[in-house]
């Protein structure tokens, strides 16, 4: 075996991060079919807030960005929460 045997191609995943993709984009879609605008518009917000709060922890930017960034995360997870709770509430509501 040499050594260009042992690196991944390019674009080469594996079943199991193919598996989570198609789950989440599935559950994602759910979501989005079955309730209003608000709902996926705050998940979609908040992942958004928290990719931005990662890129501003960078560790070049570390000492100026580091507060920022971590409450930047936070209010993105929050954001998410909110919006699976009004999924929740909205679905609570038509089952009933």
């Amino acid at each position: 075996m040499n050594d260009s045997d042992s690196q991944h191609r390019p674009f080469q995943y594996s079943l199991w991060s193919l598996f989570v993709l198609t789950t989440v984009v599935a559950v994602l879609c759910s979501i989005g079919a079955s309730a209003d605008w608000r709902v996926p518009a705050m998940i979609v917000a908040g992942v958004s807030l928290s990719i931005i709060g990662y890129r501003l922890d960078a560790p070049r930017l570390r000492r100026s960005f580091a507060g920022v960034g971590c409450f930047v995360r936070l209010v993105g997870l929050l954001l998410v929460i909110i919006g699976l709770l009004l999924f929740a509430v909205g679905l609570g509501v038509r089952l009933r």
